[in-house]
C-alpha cells in the first residue's frame, strides 16, 4: 500500500515535470535509471519508461562520462517520434563534433532541432557553429543540401547564426552561393535579415554578381534591406558593389527608401550612385521626388540634389503627387525648394486648377503666392477662374476672389459653360471671407496715407536742371523672413517690366537678409528660387531665439552662392552689402562691394591708431564671408601657446583649418588654480622651455576662473566675501610673472578673467535654489573687477594689453531718452554661466587671434 502511495507521488512528480519544461536539458546520474524500462535505444541515445512519462537520455562520448535527458514527455506516440528525430541528428554531431557537450551546447542543439526539425545534422552544425563538424571529408559532401522544407542551404543558416568562421569554412569547402531557397533567397537576403557583417566575406567570393539576384518577389537583397530600413545593410551591400538599378518589383531599392522614410538609406544610396536621384520606378515612372512622404524627406532629398520639377511617365509632377496625396508639409518644402506652380500634368492641370477642383482655400492661396499663373488654361482650355465659377463646392465664393484680385480675367466668348463668375458679360467676382476682409481694410487706410503723404509742399522747388547721370538704385532693407514682401514686389516688378530684375538696376544693395537677397539677385537666381529660400530662413536659420547663430546663415550663403565665388566675380550692377566689423569695439560700418571704392574712406577716431586691426575685406573677399576673419598671419616669428582652464577647450573647439588659431598650443587644465598652474610650469612646462633653446613663445596665461570659487558636487560657491582671496590671486599672478621672468625667450601675456555668474551655473545644473546666490554674483562681480585691474597692471609693466572679453557680454538698456545708459552682463551668451557659447566662443577667439597676429609676428 505504501509502495503504490510512493509510486503514485512519483508519478506525478514526472507529469509536473514534463508539463513544466520538457525540453530543459537536465545533468542526471545512469543509476537513477536502473529501476525503468529502457524502451528504444540508438546510438548514444536511450528512452525509458518511467512511472508516468518517457524520459530521453543522451550518454556523452567524454571523459568522464556525463549523462544528461534532453526530453521528458507523456505522450507515448509523441515520445517515441522524438526520439528518433533527435537519435538522427544527435548521434552525427557526436561522432564529428567535440563541441557537442560544451558549455550548453547541448541545450541549444535540442532547441535547434525543436524549431526546424528538417534541418540536417550539417545545418545545425553551420547555425551553431561547430566548424570542425563541417572539415569532416564525409561532410563536405553535404555542403549545399537543403532543408525539406525552406530549402535552405547550411551557408545560409550559418548566416542566420552569425556564425563568421562557418561562413567562412563552407565556403572554403564548396558552399555555393548560387542556391536560393523556396522563396528565392540567397545567402544575402538571409544576411541582410540576420547579420549584414556577413555581406563581405560573402562579396569575396561571389564571382558571379550573386548580390544582385532577385527573390520570388523581385527584390533585391538591396531592395530587401531598404524595405525593412536597415541601413547597417545597405551600407554592406553598396560597399560589396551591389547594383540599386535592379529590381523586378514595382520600385527601385531608393524609392522603397523613400517610402519607408529612411533618410540614413537615402543618404548611402546616393553617396555611391548620385544618379539615382532620378531613377523611375517601373510603374509609374515616378523618381525619388514622387515618392516623398514627410518633410524632412524632402528636404534631404532635394538638398542633395534632386529635379524638383521632373515630371513623372504618367505627365505628373512631384507637386501634382504630393497634392493628390494630401501631404501638405512635402508641398510646403517642394515649394521653397522651387517647385513650379505652372507645370501642367496630362490633362495640363496646374497644381492650383487641382486645389479649386478640391476646393482647398489655403492651397490656393499658397500657389498664388508662389507664382502660379491665375489665367493659365489647361488642355480643355479651362482657367482657375472658369473652375471656380462652375463649382459647386463651398468655398467657391472665397476662392473666385482670390482670383479675381490677384487678376484672373474672365473667359473668352468661345468658352462653353461658363457661369456668372466667369462669364465675359459678368460682374460677379465672388466675395471675401472676414480674414481676407480685415487685410484690405488695413491695405486700403495704408494706400490713403501713402497718397496724402506723397503730395509736395507748393513752395519746394523741384531741380530738374541737375546734369548728373541718373543711376537706378535697388535698396534691400532686412527683416528677417518679412523679407518675402520684398520679394513678391519684385516680382510684380519684373512682370510689368518683362526683364528680369537684375537688368532693371544699376545698383542693388542689401542688409541682412536684403543682403542675402542682393546677391542672389546680382548672381542670377530666379525671384521665385529667392522666395522659397526666404521660407527656408525660417526654418534653418531663424531657430531658437535671438541672438540666431551665425553658423546656420553662414552655412546656407555657402551652399547659395559658392564657397570660391568671390565679389568681383558678379558681373553687372553694382552690389552694395552693409555689414559691421565685430571684432573691435565699439563696432564699425563696413561694405562688402563687388568694385573697388573710389573715394578716401572714413577713418573712425573712436579707434585707437596704435591697436593693431586686420584690414577690411577686400572685393576679392569670399562672399560668404560675412563675418570677415583673419585669414593669413604669414610665417609667426613666436609660438603661441594658451594656458588656460576649461575655458580655452571651448575656444580651442571652434579653431577652423587653415586660420590662425590652429598655430596655437594649448596648455588647458580645466578646474585648476592659478597657483596649480603655476606648479605644473615649474614641473613641466620649464623642460620645454629649455628644449626649445632660442625659439620664441608668446605664453598667455588665462587663469583665474576657479580661484575666486569652489567646486562641491555639481554645484559651485563663493569662496570668501573679502577681498583676501582676491590679494592671494594676485600674488600667484606676480608669482607667475617672477617665474617666467627667467626664461628670455618667453614674452608673456595675461589674459582678463571674463565675469562669470554662480547663479546661472547652478540654476543649469538644477539647484533647488538658485536664487540665493544673486547676491553672492554681485560680491563676485566686484572681485572679478579687481582681478582684472591688477592684470592691466601687470600687462602694462610688461608692456602688454589684453583683449577686453566681458566688452562681448555686456548689455546696455536706456528706459528714457533722458536717463543715463545701464549696463548688465549677458550671461545667455553663455552655455551654463561660466562657458562660452560656439558663437561667443568664436567671438573671444577672434580677439585672441588680433593678439597673435601682432605679438607672434
Amino acid at each position: 500500500m505504501l509502495k503504490n502511495l510512493v509510486d503514485g507521488f512519483k508519478g506525478l512528480v514526472e507529469v509536473a515535470g514534463a508539463s513544466i519544461n520538457p525540453y530543459t536539458v537536465n545533468n542526471v546520474k545512469l543509476e537513477n535509471y536502473k529501476d525503468y524500462s529502457k524502451r528504444a535505444e540508438e546510438g548514444h541515445l536511450i528512452l525509458y519508461k518511467k512511472h508516468s512519462c518517457y524520459d530521453c537520455i543522451v550518454v556523452s562520448t567524454t571523459n568522464p562520462v556525463s549523462v544528461w535527458s534532453i526530453f521528458r514527455l507523456t505522450n507515448d506516440g509523441e515520445a517515441y517520434a522524438q526520439f528518433g528525430l533527435y537519435a538522427s541528428k544527435l548521434n552525427v554531431l557526436m561522432a564529428r563534433s567535440s563541441s557537442v557537450f560544451v558549455g550548453d551546447n547541448l541545450q541549444k542543439i535540442t532547441d535547434v532541432i525543436k524549431e526546424h526539425s528538417s534541418w540536417t545534422p550539417i545545418h545545425i552544425a553551420a547555425y551553431l557553429g561547430f566548424y570542425e563538424f563541417i572539415r569532416q571529408p564525409d561532410i563536405k559532401s553535404k555542403i549545399n543540401d537543403k532543408t525539406t522544407t525552406s530549402e535552405a542551404t547550411p551557408l545560409m543558416t550559418a548566416v542566420m547564426g552569425k556564425q563568421f568562421q562557418c561562413i567562412e569554412q563552407l565556403l572554403q569547402s564548396g558552399a555555393s552561393l548560387h542556391r536560393q531557397d523556396n522563396s528565392g533567397d540567397s545567402a544575402y537576403h538571409y544576411a541582410v535579415r540576420f547579420e549584414p557583417k556577413c555581406i563581405p566575406i560573402l562579396s569575396q567570393y561571389d564571382r558571379d554578381g550573386v548580390k544582385d539576384f532577385y527573390n520570388n518577389k523581385g527584390q533585391t537583397a538591396l531592395y530587401l534591406a531598404c524595405a525593412k530600413g536597415l541601413p547597417d545593410a545597405v551600407e554592406e551591400l553598396l560597399k560589396a558593389g551591389v547594383r540599386p538599378d535592379i529590381s523586378a518589383c514595382d520600385m527601385l531599392p531608393i524609392h522603397v527608401a523613400m517610402k519607408t522614410n529612411n533618410i540614413r538609406n537615402l543618404e548611402l544610396i546616393c553617396e555611391k550612385h548620385v544618379d539615382q536621384l532620378f531613377a523611375k520606378d517601373h510603374k509609374y515612372g515616378g523618381t525619388p521626388a514622387h515618392w516623398v512622404r514627410k518633410r524632412e524627406v524632402a528636404e534631404r532629398l532635394l538638398k542633395l540634389g534632386c529635379d524638383v520639377n521632373i515630371a513623372s511617365d504618367t505627365g505628373h509632377t512631384p507637386l501634382h503627387v504630393m497634392l493628390k496625396k494630401d501631404r501638405r508639409d512635402c508641398i510646403m518644402e517642394l515649394l521653397v525648394h522651387g517647385a513650379d506652380t505652372r507645370a501642367g500634368d496630362v490633362y495640363g492641370n496646374t497644381p492650383l486648377h487641382v486645389a479649386i477642383q478640391n476646393d482647398d482655400v489655403e492651397f490656393v492661396r499658397l500657389f498664388i503666392v508662389f507664382g502660379a499663373d491665375v489665367n493659365m488654361k489647361n488642355k480643355a482650355g479651362q482657367t482657375p477662374r472658369h473652375l471656380a465659377s462652375v463649382s459647386k463646392e463651398k468655398n467657391k465664393d472665397t476662392i473666385l476672389y482670390m482670383l479675381h484680385i490677384c487678376g484672373a480675367r474672365r473667359c473668352g466668348y468661345t468658352t462653353k459653360g461658363c457661369c456668372k463668375g466667369c462669364v465675359m458679360e459678368g460682374s460677379y467676382d465672388g466675395t471675401a471671407d472676414d480674414a481676407m476682409k480685415t487685410v484690405l481694410t488695413i491695405d486700403r487706410e495704408a494706400i490713403v496715407d501713402e497718397m496724402l503723404s506723397s503730395f509736395k509742399d507748393p513752395d519746394q522747388d523741384v531741380d530738374t536742371t541737375s546734369s548728373l547721370d541718373k543711376h537706378r538704385v535697388l535698396c534691400l532693407d532686412g527683416g528677417g523672413i518679412r523679407g518675402l514682401i520684398l520679394v513678391q514686389l519684385l516680382i510684380a516688378i519684373e512682370d510689368v517690366a518683362g526683364i528680369p530684375i537684375k537688368e532693371c538696376f544699376d545698383w542693388i544693395s542689401g542688409t541682412s537678409t536684403g543682403g542675402l537677397l542682393a546677391l542672389g539677385i546680382a548672381t542670377g537666381k530666379p525671384l521665385a528660387y529667392m522666395k522659397g529660400l526666404y521660407v527656408r530662413l525660417k526654418d534653418e536659420v531663424f531657430k531658437g531665439s535671438r541672438p540666431y547663430p551665425a553658423e546656420s546663415f553662414e552655412a546656407m550663403l555657402k551652399k547659395e552662392l559658392g564657397e570660391t565665388k568671390v565679389m568681383t566675380d558678379i558681373k553687372g550692377p553694382k552690389v552694395l552689402v552693409t555689414g559691421v566689423l565685430a571684432d573691435r569695439h565699439p563696432s564699425q560700418l563696413h561694405f562688402f562691394r563687388t568694385y573697388h571704392p573710389t573715394l578716401q574712406t572714413y577713418e573712425d577716431e573712436s579707434h585707437p591708431k596704435d591697436r593693431v586691426r586686420p584690414p577690411p575685406p577686400h572685393a576679392e573677399k569670399n562672399l560668404t564671408n560675412l563675418s570677415p576673419r583673419l585669414e593669413n598671419v604669414g610665417t609667426l616669428k613666436n609660438i603661441p601657446v594658451v594656458l588656460s582652464d576649461s575655458k580655452g577647450r571651448y575656444l580651442k573647439d571652434q579653431t577652423v583649418d587653415k586660420h590662425p588659431e590652429r598655430k596655437i598650443v594649448w596648455w588647458i587644465h580645466p578646474g585648476t588654480t592659478v597657483q596649480q598652474n603655476l606648479q605644473w610650469l615649474q614641473e613641466k612646462a620649464v623642460k620645454t622651455f629649455q628644449d626649445l633653446g632660442q625659439i620664441h613663445i608668446t605664453l598667455f596665461i588665462w587663469l583665474g576662473t576657479c580661484d575666486l570659487t569652489f567646486k562641491t558636487g555639481k554645484y559651485i560657491f563663493l569662496k570668501s566675501s573679502d577681498f583676501q582671496v582676491v590679494t592671494e590671486l594676485c600674488q600667484d599672478l606676480r608669482d607667475i610673472y617672477t617665474f617666467i621672468h627667467k626664461f628670455p625667450t618667453v614674452r608673456l601675456i595675461f589674459l582678463q578673467v571674463p565675469f562669470y555668474s554662480i547663479y546661472w551655473w547652478n540654476k543649469f545644473h538644477n539647484h533647488p535654489d538658485p536664487d540665493q546666490f544673486l547676491k553672492k554674483d554681485d560680491i563676485l562681480h566686484e572681485q572679478l573687477l579687481e582681478v582684472n585691474k591688477y592684470i592691466i597692471t601687470l600687462n602694462e609693466f610688461l608692456g602688454q594689453n589684453s583683449p577686453d572679453f566681458n566688452l562681448d557680454i555686456l548689455a546696455s538698456r536706456k528706459r528714457h531718452y533722458d536717463l543715463q545708459t545701464s549696463y548688465s552682463t549677458s550671461f545667455a551668451l553663455y552655455l551654463d554661466g561660466i562657458h562660452p557659447s560656439p558663437t561667443l566662443a568664436k567671438l573671444w577667439l577672434l580677439r585672441l587671434c588680433l593678439r597673435l597676429n601682432k605679438d607672434c609676428n
